[in-house]
C-alpha cells in the first residue's frame, strides 16, 4: 500500500525574516567578533541584534512609525555595525592613545540606552483625549503665514550673511563670508543663529506645513489650491537656497529632504513601510558617508568607499562615547550644564559668560584633538551630564516620546502632532549624532516656529481651508448639542463615511432622499461625512453633515446630462481606477471607523475595493439592483430580465469580488434582497430589509370620489417609457369603454418633451382626456384624482410613490413587479394588482378596486416593517466599534 504523503506547510513571512536575521547576526559574529573576540565586540553584536529585532517589530507593527524607524536604523549602522569593524581591527577614526579599558563601559552605556528606549517605546499609551482643539489643526492660512515670514527673513537676512551666490558654493566659502560679516565672536554664535540658522529653520517648517496641507487635501476650492501651490513653490525655493547640501550641513540638507518625503508620501501599505525601513538602512550605510563630498575639496579628496568608510570620522560615534567615559572619569559629570546651554543657544555669550560650548568640543579638547567640532552621540552626552542612571531614565522616556509622536502621525494627519512627528523623525539623526549644542539651534528653532506658527497664529478668515470634520465641545455647534448627546461625547464619537453618487441639493429621486434621512439618523450617534463625486471640489454643510464633493475626472455635470457625457462617465468608472483616487484620499484623511455606501455606480468598483484593501468596516445600502445590471433597470429592449443575463453577470462578479467578506447589507425591499442573494452579493444572515417609507400602523380609509360623473385617473412620478404610462392611458381608455363613464388621465411629473408629445397623441387616439400639469406635490395630486395607477414596466426596487399615495387614502392599482407589492403592503392604503400589459384585464381590476370587494381596506403591516433609517443604524451598529454600539444602543 502506498504511504500517504505529508504536505509541508509553507513557512510564514515572520519565520523567514527571523531566519534571515539570525543568519545576518551569525555572519557578523563570524566575520567581526570571532577573529578577535572581546567583550566590547560581543556587546556590540548584542546591540546590532536588539536594533534589528526592534526595527523589524516597529516596521511590521501595522502602523507607520518614522521616529522609531529612524532611531533603530541609525543605531544599527552608526554605532552597531561600524564599531564591530573598528574594534576588530583596532582602528578608530581619530588618531589617539588607546583607551581600551573604556570600550566595555561605552558599549554597556549604549546597550542600556537602546534597551531602555525599546522598553519605553513598546509600552502601551494611555487612552487618547476625546477631543482635539481646532487650534492644533494645520491650515493653509497658517502655512501661508509661516511661508511669508520665511520669505521676509530671507530678503532681510541673506544680504547680511554673504548674499545669495555664496549659498551655492561650499560650506567653507559660506563660513568665510559669515566671518567676514562679523557674525562670529569668540565662539558666540547667537547672532549667526538669528540671521542664518533661524531663517533656514523657518523655511524648513514652511515646507512641511505646505506639504501636509497637500497630503490632507484640505483646500476649500480651486483658488485655495492655486494659492497653496504658490506658497509651496516659495517654500521649496527658500529651502533650495538655505538648506541645499552644498552650503548646509548634511544633517540639515538631507533632513529637509526626508521631512518633505514624510510630509507628502503616504506609507499606508506595508510594502511602502518595508521600503522606508530598508531605505533608511541603505541610506545610512551607503549614502551618509558619500554626503560629505559636498563639503569641500579636501573632503572629496579623502572620500572612502565600501568598508573603508566605516573607519573614517563619519563613524566616530563609538570613539566619542569612549572619550565621554574618559572625560567623566577625569573631570566628573557636568549635571546639565551643556544641555541647558544648548537649549538657551539664543542667549549671547556676552550676557552669559559661563555658557558652555557644545559637549563634543569639550570632549575632543580633553583628548587633545586639533579639530574639535566633533560628534557626540546623544547617549554619551546624557552619560556625561547625568551619569549612567540618567541614561536609563532619559532613554526610557525618550522611547515613550517617540511612541507618542508616531501615534500622533496617524491619529490626526492634519494636526500639530503630525507635523511635529515629521520634523522630529527627519532631524532625529542629527540629534542622535550630536552634540546637542551644535544641533539644537536649527532643530530647536524649527520646533519653536512650528508650535508658534500652528498654535499662536489667529485665523485671518480667508476661508482657504476646508472646515474640520469634527466638532469640538467648545464650538458653537458643540454648545448647541442636546444634553444626552453631551453625555455621549465623554467617549470619542465614531466616524462614519457615507459614499453616494449624488447628494442634496443635487437630489435625483427617492433613493437620495432615503439616503439623506438615514445619514441624518446616523449623525445623532457619530461624526458623519458624506463623499460624492463632482465636477469641481467643494465642501459644504448639510445640517449636521459635512459634504465633500470631490472632483472626479469625466464626471457628469448633472444627472440628466448628454449621452456622450453619461457614456464617458460610465466607461471611465469601470475602466479607469484613477477616477476614484481623489475620493479615496479624502476618505482616508477622514479616517472612518465605518464606511456606509449607498448608490456608488458613478465610481465603479473602486471605492469598495479600497475599503476592502484597508479592512474597514463596511455597510452597503442597496437602493436598487444596479450591481446586477449595467442598465440598472433589468429591462432590455422593452423586455424584463427575470434573471441576470450573461453580460450583467460580469458586473455582478466584479462587485462581488470588490465587496468585503464581512460587509452587512441593507436592502430596500425583500425583493431586492432575494435578487442580491441569488447573485451572490449578500446572504440572508448578513442582510437586513429596511423600507424607505412606511405608512401608518392603522389602515387608511379610502377617500370619496371627487365627481361621480367622471373618473379622474392619475399617475405621479418621472415621465419615462419604463414607467408604463402608455399602458395606464390604454387601461383608462378600456375602463371608459367598459363603464361608459368619462375618464380623465392626469399625468404629473417631468420628463422628456418628445415622450410627453407621444403620450398626448396616444390619449387622442384612445379617446381620453389627458392633462400634463408638470410637477405636483403628493397632497395636491391626490386631491385632484380618484384613483392612482402605478403601471411600471420594470422591476421597481421599492416604489416610494406607492407609500406616499397609500398614506393619503387614495386607492391604487399597482403593477406586481419588483418591490411594488411590498411598498403597497406597507402603505396602509387600499390597493389591487394588475398586469398593465393587458389593458382590458387591468380595466377589470380597476373596476373591482373601485366598486368590488377588493376595495376593502388592506391590512396595515407598517407596525412590523423596519424603516430604512432604523435598518442602516442597526447595520452600522452591527459592524461598528464598541463605542458606537454603546452610543446607538442607548438611544431613547
Amino acid at each position: 500500500m502506498p504511504t500517504p504523503t505529508t504536505r509541508l506547510r509553507r513557512p510564514s513571512v515572520r519565520t523567514v525574516l527571523a531566519a534571515v536575521g539570525l543568519l545576518v547576526i551569525a555572519l557578523l559574529a563570524v566575520s567581526t567578533v570571532l577573529p578577535r573576540p572581546t567583550v566590547a565586540g560581543v556587546l556590540g553584536l548584542v546591540v546590532v541584534a536588539v536594533s534589528l529585532a526592534a526595527l523589524y517589530q516597529t516596521t511590521r507593527s501595522g502602523a507607520f512609525t518614522p521616529v522609531a524607524v529612524t532611531f533603530w536604523a541609525f543605531v544599527t549602522v552608526w554605532v552597531g555595525f561600524a564599531p564591530l569593524l573598528q574594534i576588530r581591527d583596532r582602528r578608530l577614526p581619530w588618531p589617539d592613545l588607546p583607551l581600551d579599558q573604556y570600550y566595555v563601559s561605552a558599549q554597556v552605556i549604549l546597550l542600556f540606552a537602546v534597551v531602555a528606549y525599546w522598553v519605553g517605546n513598546t509600552r502601551r499609551l494611555p487612552a487618547p483625549r476625546p477631543r482635539t482643539s481646532p487650534r492644533t489643526r494645520i491650515t493653509i492660512e497658517k502655512a501661508l503665514a509661516v511661508t511669508g515670514t520665511a520669505a521676509v527673513l530671507a530678503v532681510v537676512c541673506l544680504p547680511m550673511t554673504g548674499g545669495l551666490a555664496v549659498r551655492f558654493t561650499s560650506r567653507d566659502d559660506l563660513q568665510r563670508a559669515i566671518a567676514e560679516a562679523g557674525l562670529k565672536s569668540r565662539q558666540d554664535l547667537a547672532l549667526l543663529g538669528l540671521l542664518s540658522t533661524f531663517p533656514a529653520a523657518v523655511a524648513a517648517v514652511a515646507l512641511v506645513l505646505c506639504l501636509v496641507c497637500w497630503r490632507t487635501r484640505n483646500f476649500a476650492g480651486p483658488r485655495a489650491g492655486w494659492i497653496l501651490l504658490g506658497a509651496t513653490a516659495v517654500a521649496v525655493l527658500l529651502n533650495v537656497i538655505y538648506n541645499n547640501p552644498l552650503s548646509a550641513n548634511r544633517f540639515t540638507a538631507f533632513g529637509v529632504m526626508l521631512a518633505a518625503g514624510l510630509a507628502i508620501v503616504r506609507f499606508e501599505r506595508q510594502r511602502w513601510r518595508n521600503l522606508f525601513s530598508l531605505g533608511m538602512l541603505t541610506g545610512l550605510a551607503v549614502l551618509y558617508p558619500l554626503a560629505n563630498m559636498f563639503r569641500n575639496e579636501r573632503s572629496r579628496g579623502n572620500l572612502r568607499l565600501g568598508l573603508d568608510a566605516y573607519y573614517t570620522w563619519d563613524f566616530d560615534g563609538f570613539q566619542q562615547t569612549v572619550n565621554a567615559v574618559y572625560y567623566a572619569r577625569v573631570h566628573g559629570h557636568t549635571w546639565g550644564h551643556h544641555l541647558i546651554s544648548a537649549l538657551l543657544f539664543w542667549v549671547p555669550r556676552s550676557w552669559w559668560e559661563g555658557k558652555a560650548i557644545p559637549a563634543g568640543n569639550a570632549v575632543a579638547a580633553s583628548r587633545g584633538y586639533e579639530f574639535q567640532n566633533l560628534a557626540l552621540p546623544f547617549w554619551a552626552e546624557v552619560y556625561l551630564e547625568f551619569a549612567f542612571v540618567g541614561v536609563v531614565v532619559l532613554f526610557f522616556f525618550y522611547g515613550r516620546l517617540a511612541r507618542r509622536l508616531d501615534h500622533a502621525l496617524t491619529a490626526r494627519p492634519d494636526g500639530l502632532g503630525a507635523a511635529l512627528t515629521i520634523t522630529f523623525a527627519a532631524f532625529q539623526i542629527g540629534l542622535l549624532r550630536g552634540p546637542l549644542g551644535a544641533q539644537i539651534p536649527f532643530v530647536g528653532a524649527a520646533f519653536a516656529v512650528l508650535v508658534v506658527g500652528v498654535l499662536a497664529l489667529p485665523d485671518p478668515g480667508w476661508r482657504l481651508t476646508r472646515p474640520p470634520l469634527s466638532v469640538d465641545n467648545d464650538s458653537p455647534a458643540g454648545a448647541a448639542a442636546r444634553p444626552e448627546e453631551m453625555a455621549q461625547m465623554t467617549e470619542p464619537r465614531p466616524r462614519v463615511a457615507i459614499l453616494a453618487d449624488w447628494w442634496w441639493p443635487d437630489e435625483v429621486g427617492g433613493a437620495e432622499r432615503s439616503a439623506r434621512a438615514a445619514t441624518r439618523e446616523l449623525a445623532d450617534f457619530a461624526e458623519v461625512a458624506v463623499f460624492v463625486p463632482a465636477t469641481v471640489d467643494n465642501t459644504y454643510a448639510d445640517g449636521p453633515l459635512t459634504v465633500h464633493a470631490v472632483r472626479r475626472p469625466f464626471a457628469r455635470r448633472q444627472h440628466a446630462d448628454t449621452r456622450i457625457r453619461r457614456g464617458l462617465e460610465l466607461l471611465t468608472a469601470w475602466l479607469l481606477p484613477l477616477v476614484a483616487s481623489r475620493l479615496t484620499r479624502r476618505i482616508g484623511a477622514f479616517r472612518p471607523d465605518v464606511v456606509v455606501a449607498t448608490n456608488i455606480s458613478r465610481t465603479g468598483p473602486w471605492l469598495p475595493r479600497w475599503v476592502k484593501a484597508h479592512r474597514l468596516r463596511y455597510v452597503r445600502v442597496f437602493h436598487d439592483l444596479s450591481d446586477t445590471c449595467w442598465r440598472r433597470s433589468r429591462l432590455k429592449d422593452s423586455r424584463i430580465c427575470a434573471t441576470v443575463c450573461g453580460e450583467c453577470q460580469v458586473k455582478a462578479r466584479i462587485m462581488r469580488s470588490a465587496t468585503p467578506s464581512d460587509a452587512v447589507s441593507v436592502c430596500v425591499s425583500g425583493f431586492v434582497r432575494e435578487e442580491l442573494i441569488a447573485s451572490g452579493l449578500t446572504t440572508q444572515e448578513s442582510s437586513l430589509v429596511g423600507y424607505p417609507l412606511i405608512g401608518p400602523t392603522e389602515p387608511v380609509r379610502p377617500a370619496r370620489r371627487i365627481d361621480e360623473t367622471q373618473l379622474v385617473v392619475g399617475y405621479l412620478g418621472r415621465i419615462d417609457p419604463v414607467k408604463g404610462i402608455e399602458a395606464a392611458i390604454r387601461t383608462a381608455s378600456a375602463h371608459q369603454r367598459n363603464t361608459r363613464l368619462a375618464v380623465r388621465v392626469l399625468v404629473a411629473g417631468e420628463g422628456q418633451p418628445d415622450y410627453t408629445r407621444t403620450l398626448a397623441e396616444l390619449a387622442r387616439s384612445e379617446g381620453v382626456e389627458l392633462q400634463l400639469p408638470g410637477r405636483m406635490g403628493v397632497d395636491e395630486f391626490c386631491n385632484s384624482v380618484d384613483v392612482v395607477l402605478i403601471p411600471s414596466r420594470w422591476m421597481e426596487p421599492f416604489g416610494r410613490v406607492a407609500v406616499e399615495i397609500g398614506r393619503t387614502g387614495k386607492p391604487m392599482l399597482v403593477s406586481p413587479l419588483g418591490g411594488l407589492p411590498e411598498a403597497a403592503a406597507v402603505s396602509g392604503g387600499a390597493y389591487a394588482f394588475a398586469d398593465f400589459q393587458d389593458p382590458e384585464a387591468a380595466a377589470v381590476a380597476l373596476n373591482n378596486l373601485l366598486n368590488g370587494p377588493s376595495r376593502a381596506v388592506a391590512p396595515a403591516v407598517g407596525a412590523t416593517a423596519m424603516p430604512l433609517t432604523q435598518a442602516v443604524v442597526a447595520a452600522t451598529q452591527r459592524v461598528g466599534p464598541a463605542p458606537y454600539q454603546a452610543t446607538a444602543g442607548g438611544r431613547p
